[in-house]
């Protein structure tokens, strides 16, 4: 929600590559529930909109797009195999909550794959 024209200026705990214990971005109802949803695994929406913003944004630099490109690589991977993941064995085995327990991933994984052969 705000404009950064160079990955200068982007806040270093998002640069790094370890996990922040915790980062408070102010984001409007809109952004949060596609991040929620996100999150979720339900829609992969927010990601696609990224991608529309990144490609039109005109940057000071050609090296600050390619990193925002890396990056939303980087989260469609996220996505993809942790909550759109979890959200399909949560579905396609009935399970109560949406959060596993780790101890149990590798088993309801091979349930899916044993049910979807």
């Amino acid at each position: 929600e705000n404009e950064i024209s160079s990955a200068c200026y982007l806040p270093t705990q998002l640069l790094k590559r370890i996990t922040p214990m915790s980062f408070h971005i102010a984001l409007s109802d809109k952004r949060s529930i596609m991040v929620d949803e996100l999150l979720k695994g339900n829609t992969d929406i927010m990601l696609d909109e990224l991608q529309k913003y990144i490609e039109t944004y005109s940057y000071s630099d050609r090296f600050t797009q390619k990193f925002f490109l890396n990056e939303l690589e980087q989260l469609r991977m996220f996505y993809e195999l942790g909550p759109a993941r979890n959200a399909l064995l949560k579905n396609e085995l009935k399970l109560d909550s949406a959060l596993i327990p780790q101890d149990q991933l590798d088993d309801l994984q091979a349930l899916l794959a044993e049910r979807q052969n």
